[in-house]
């Protein structure tokens, strides 16, 4: 872990119970470690156990990741920390961190954005049937995508979404989509470009609807 690495957590409060998920992206890396996460807010204090979401589905990983901090009007200065095992024993490492509220966007790109089109080579094996996208001015995101593969369902999961010059960046909970996803902005449209064995195929997103209302 590095001073480059990034950290994103969206989470949501009830009272004391806070619970969520987020990832932490290597400095240069595309794929990231995804984790959920439960603990309480309390006096000021964040208190959360993280669980690797790849650990989880594949038994390896450290036992348990932390996520501690004083929260501040809008900034929490934390402390990300998991336990290992060593021939020593149980080991604790930690770093220091500093999360930053991101605050809420006007932007043309909020509301509900759905795969209208395909144009260029011919779909591939696994090429995309359908994809809704709702964008919360929050950064929070809803993301309902299916695909041709025989027998694979539908993925509906949590995302969160920015703007990275003209592209929108989407990153989501489920391990099934394991990479950010980037789509062009365009006017009056989203594009994807993909390059598979026929050709370079363009899928046209449209936003449907301004709401941006989150199941």
């Amino acid at each position: 872990m590095t001073q480059s690495d990034t950290f994103t957590f969206s989470f949501k409060q009830n009272g004391a119970t806070v619970e969520g998920w987020g990832f932490v992206r290597p400095a240069g890396a595309l794929a990231a470690t995804k984790f959920s996460g439960t603990g309480t807010l309390s006096g000021g204090q964040l208190d959360l156990t993280l669980t690797d979401l790849d650990g989880a589905y594949t038994g390896l990983g450290p036992l348990n990741y932390y996520l501690r901090g004083a929260l501040d009007r809008g900034r929490m200065n934390a402390t990300f920390s998991f336990l290992t095992f060593s021939s020593r024993g149980t080991d604790t490492i930690s770093y220091p961190i500093t999360l930053r509220l991101a605050p809420p966007t006007a932007s043309e790109l909020t509301g509900t954005w759905a795969l209208t089109s395909s144009t260029g080579a011919q779909a591939a094996p696994g090429n995309v049937v359908y994809d809704t996208i709702i964008a919360n001015a929050d950064r929070r995101a809803w993301r309902d995508r299916n695909s041709n593969v025989a027998g694979g369902p539908p993925i509906r999961t949590w995302a969160v979404w920015a703007r990275n010059g003209n592209w929108l960046v989407i990153e989501t909970e489920s391990r099934d989509l394991w990479l950010p996803d980037s789509l062009l902005i365009q006017s009056g449209e989203l594009q994807r470009t993909t390059v598979n064995g026929y050709g370079t195929r363009i899928d046209h997103y449209t936003r449907i609807s301004t709401s941006e209302e989150l199941p």
